[in-house]
């Protein structure tokens, strides 16, 4: 039973480029926030001063996260204008995550062509891998000696 094109759901194309994408957007971020600290803009909640002796509450894991998420999205959309030096620093600086982010965007559009070739071989075998056609003969055995 052939399954119509709106029972397919997404394609592999569309699907492969989102999550170039998302990941190319992550990637940057990280870029971007490596070159802000190397600028010395580093993200820091509060000051911390050693010379109070205040007790203070342990802090709360969520209220870190969020912060953690902010600064990352903040950063990332901040150094868009700056994409030449952010790039020329990730090239000339951290050469092994401009390697690392090559191999990463690869490996995606690598597993999307191996899903769609496999799609094709699907659809060609009626989607369950196995070849129609003729079945092999048997093998014949030579029958015991009585």
């Amino acid at each position: 039973m052939a399954r119509t094109k709106a029972d397919r759901g997404i394609s592999i194309s569309v699907m492969t480029l989102l999550v170039g994408i998302v990941l190319a957007y992550l990637l940057w971020g990280v870029a971007a926030s490596m070159y802000d600290v190397s600028l010395g803009n580093q993200w820091v909640l509060a000051p911390v001063d050693s010379s109070v002796s205040i007790r203070r509450a342990r802090p709360n894991p969520i209220v870190i996260f969020v912060g953690g998420l902010w600064a990352f999205f903040s950063t990332s959309i901040r150094y868009i204008p700056s994409c030449p030096w952010v790039l020329s620093y990730v090239i000339t600086q951290r050469t092994w995550f401009a390697v690392v982010a090559v191999l990463v965007e690869c490996g995606v559009v690598a597993f999307g062509l191996l899903m769609k070739t496999l799609e094709k071989s699907l659809e060609k075998t009626g989607g369950h891998g196995i070849k129609k056609g003729k079945r092999p003969a048997a093998i014949r055995t030579p029958k015991p000696l009585d």
